[in-house]
């Protein structure tokens, strides 16, 4: 009996794995996985529009033979500016000493703009005061901070420091440390590390669209843009390049469909204040919109008492992501999507998420599928539902009842 509940149990589990793959609308074959690696796979402004759960619903199967095993990912989305900190080689110069401070000067290739020096100190107990010095020619010194301390206990109950100097971004060729030895304990540099402020700006794709209509309320004093997509992107921010003919700062708001009323004159589109900007001479006008699925957006401008502004074009922006996972090598591995309602998978793989290699293999997703769905059998229909076979039904009744009568009526006319 237990060999017949295994049995079925193997027929059953793939059946239940495919039947969840086919609850998903899309799906795009992950080519050239040739081998078990780590993976980074870039979502197309097409494949993140058709997302029918803000995203939740991506997922990625290996299907084999007999099953299909999700695959865990870690999603990540570029399109942030962000500021981060990158290291900057130097060589370290003129360590030296006096009577009542050494010294070590930080010797750069130009001039850099540092924010912050991390050392390695030999002691194991320290308690120090450096003064931060900045020069173009090692010779003029200018004070960047004063009286930064440095800290190191260690013993049997403690084990606590701190060596690391925080400043205000400060651009020299030289930096020079210039401790404090009045205590008479000297300390030892074994290294020294310094970092610069680095910009990393968002990554984007520009979005395909219908162009834009103009209208002229004179009424309102305003200029209404109807800015159309191809289809229901995510938006995350738009251009507007306006002609330069003349100096002008306007009062933007920016409006998107949030539901359509159905009316016998036609359908009423209903409009929500998405976000206000301005548009200026002096500046490119780009505007946040949240990442917001649109396919339709109404820009206001406010003209006031002025002429209105001509913008010449509009241009639409969605921020990139990817999928950063671990694919084994296999010919059947799909991104999946397109599920309403789904919730968002969480997976062990986030919390060992510094055991990914910095340089990750691109895999480019296939040609959107779609997902062929199960077929619902197909009821038959009963015979009486049928109005035709209903009316001759009910008339051969009428003719037995008509039959049955004759007949009682003649053996009641014999009698």
């Amino acid at each position: 009996m237990k060999h017949k509940a295994f049995a079925l149990a193997g027929v059953l589990l793939p059946c239940a794995l495919m039947a969840q793959l086919s609850t998903y609308s899309f799906k795009r074959k992950l080519e050239n996985t040739n081998s078990e690696d780590y993976y980074s796979i870039p979502l197309s402004p097409d494949i993140t529009a058709k997302s029918l759960s803000d995203l939740a619903d991506l997922r990625i199967y290996h299907v084999r033979e007999k099953d299909s095993v999700e695959v865990p990912y870690i999603y990540e989305w570029q399109g942030r500016s962000y500021e981060e900190k990158r290291e900057v080689p130097f060589q370290l110069i003129n360590v030296s000493q006096d009577a009542t401070h050494s010294y070590a000067t930080l010797k750069f290739d130009g001039k850099k703009i540092i924010e912050l020096i991390q050392l390695d100190i030999a002691e194991l107990n320290f308690d120090k005061y450096i003064e931060l010095q900045g020069s173009n020619d090692n010779r003029s010194w200018e004070t960047i901070r004063m009286r930064a301390r440095i800290l190191r206990i260690y013993n049997d109950h403690v084990n606590y420091g701190y060596s690391t100097l925080r400043f205000q971004p400060a651009e020299y060729s030289y930096f020079r440390l210039v401790m404090d030895d009045s205590d008479g304990k000297r300390i030892t540099i074994n290294k020294a590390n310094a970092y610069e402020p680095v910009s990393v700006k968002g990554e984007f794709t520009e979005l395909k669209s219908g162009g834009f209509k103009r209208t002229e309320n004179k009424e309102n004093k305003t200029t209404e843009l109807l800015f159309e997509l191809d289809k229901n992107y995510r938006v995350a921010s738009i251009e507007l390049l306006p002609g330069k003919e003349k100096d002008f700062y306007r009062n933007v708001n920016v409006y998107y469909v949030t539901s359509v009323t159905k009316a016998p004159k036609g359908d009423i589109e209903n409009w929500s204040l998405l976000t206000a900007s301005v548009l200026s001479v002096d500046e490119s006008c780009s505007i946040e919109c949240f990442d917001r699925p649109v396919n339709k957006l109404k820009i206001e401008i406010v003209n006031n008492d002025d002429q209105p502004v001509q913008v010449e074009k509009i241009r639409a922006y969605a921020g990139n992501s990817r999928l950063v996972t671990k694919l084994p090598a296999s010919e059947n591995i799909y991104l999946v999507y397109g599920k309403a309602g789904d919730n968002g998978p969480r997976y062990d793989m986030e919390h060992f998420a510094d055991k990914i290699p910095d340089k990750l293999t691109t895999l480019l997703p296939g040609d959107e599928m779609m997902v062929k769905q199960p077929q619902a059998e197909k009821a038959i229909e009963p015979l009486i539902s049928n109005k035709v076979w209903l009316w001759v039904a009910m008339g051969g009744i009428l003719l037995l009842l008509g039959i049955f009568s004759l007949r009682m009526l003649k053996n009641e006319g014999k009698g």
